[in-house]
């Protein structure tokens, strides 16, 4: 394989993001990009701020391109979440226009026949570069700053562009494996809610009956909702209480004289809104203080710090240890589990632990707070819940465990097509083997 060096000046230029005043943010509009949307070889597409459409006429320039590499020009060091380190790299890859804030930087072409701009994204993010740009930032008030020049002056040894094109392909294949089953697990887990909600919220059964509307669900389910609510507002003879009631609070944690040799650890970090986002195997001796916590199948972890930030998961997987961060819910019975995962995170009792929590710097709930979240319920529904909703949730896990199988192999291969050391030949017919 032909390989030739280049900085990256003399691929790309950049272009800086643009600095918006807070008044000028709004509750919807335009998307603006932050550094909080860039994530190491990914684009997080969510969590916007949002101004005026009328920027995209008057910043031409700050709005984004199909081919656009985006990184964080500011940021922490190894001292802070890798989430949060100076120098993240993703492609920009929506159709969508969106503005680019201040301390983000667009890598934008000056010639599209040097490279590849999916290779480009997949090279500039390994941790190879991540790890140059933060050696190189400088530092100002705590915090890591990249220049233009500073990145410009980077070098990067690259093969024809054919073989970046074919190497990209390779990955990219990967990548559309997992972002498909990132969008199936995003439909099934807003079907089980809004089953949820209808049926343990909003009582939908239930008010339908009292007005005489047409039954919307199969007989045998149909007919485990009462045809009333009762004065409480609950449908007649139903049961009122806590999560606590059917759920054990922190039930197993390591001691000392058990604790094994290696921990796969959750953190608060490592977890956002139903997604397991990273498993970290420490040895004992690398853990921290805070992974304790024995987790289950079938468990649901919410973190009482921030509660807002929705740090909350239902675990698919043995083997896995969670920080005391987390007030973690296990039932016995395993017919209420997703019951219970889908009450505790249900957005209005996010809220509640939100509006709750206190601390200062670090908002926080007691666990016993969290555990006394209130449900209504019967049995029998909770059954039929399960019955329905535990294939979505068992493929969900599926998708998670295979993604993040497709997610170790690609990150395999990434450095070693990079080298030359496997061929593209090879490489295919792991991907074709893994699929």
């Amino acid at each position: 394989m032909t390989f030739r060096t280049y900085t990256l000046g003399e691929i790309f230029y950049i272009e800086n993001g643009y600095a918006f005043k807070s008044s000028e943010f709004k509750a919807t509009g335009t998307p603006v990009i932050k550094i909080k949307n860039i994530k190491a070889g990914y684009f997080k597409d969510d969590e916007f701020s949002y101004v005026e459409s009328i920027f995209l006429k008057l910043k031409p320039n700050k709005v984004t391109r199909p081919d656009d590499l985006l990184i964080s020009m500011s940021g922490n060091r190894h001292d802070g979440n890798p989430d949060t380190w100076v120098g993240k790299v993703c492609r920009f890859n929506k159709n969508e226009k969106m503005l680019i804030n201040q301390r983000v930087g667009a890598l934008r072409f000056r010639s599209p026949t040097l490279a590849c701009a999916n290779y480009m994204g997949y090279l500039l993010s390994q941790m190879l570069y991540q790890e140059y740009f933060i050696s190189i930032a400088t530092s100002s008030g705590g915090q890591a700053n990249l220049s233009p020049n500073q990145i410009l002056s980077m070098e990067v040894t690259l093969p024809t562009i054919s073989k970046q094109s074919a190497i990209a392909s390779i990955l990219g294949s990967l990548d559309d494996k997992i972002d498909l089953n990132r969008r199936t697990n995003e439909t099934l887990g807003a079907m089980a809610r809004a089953l949820f909600r209808d049926w343990f919220v909003d009582f939908g059964p239930t008010r339908a009956k009292m007005s005489a509307e047409a039954p919307y669900l199969a007989p045998e389910l149909w007919e485990l909702f009462p045809d009333r609510l009762d004065d409480e507002g609950k449908p007649e003879g139903w049961l009122d209480g806590t999560i606590g009631n059917w759920a054990n609070l922190n039930s197993l944690s390591w001691k000392r004289q058990n604790y094994p040799e290696t921990v796969n650890y959750l953190d608060l970090s490592s977890v956002k809104h139903g997604i397991i986002n990273d498993i970290s195997k420490m040895s004992a001796q690398e853990a921290p203080s805070r992974a304790q916590r024995i987790l289950r199948t079938g468990e649901t972890v919410i973190g009482t710090v921030r509660p807002g930030n929705g740090s909350y998961a239902y675990i698919d997987r043995e083997g896995l240890t969670g920080s005391t961060g987390f007030a973690c819910f296990y039932a016995e019975d395993k017919k209420f589990r997703e019951f219970i995962y889908f009450a505790l995170t249900d957005k209005e009792n996010i809220d509640r632990l939100t509006h709750l929590a206190d601390g200062g710097a670090y908002p926080a709930v007691r666990p016993d707070v969290v555990a006394d979240t209130s449900c209504i319920l019967s049995e029998q529904t909770v059954s039929a819940f399960h019955t329905v909703v535990s294939s979505w949730m068992n493929k969900i896990s599926a998708n998670n465990i295979e993604s993040h199988t497709l997610a170790q192999l690609r990150d395999l291969l990434l450095p070693k097509l990079m080298s030359g050391e496997i061929s593209i030949r090879d490489a295919e017919k792991m991907v074709e083997d893994a699929a």
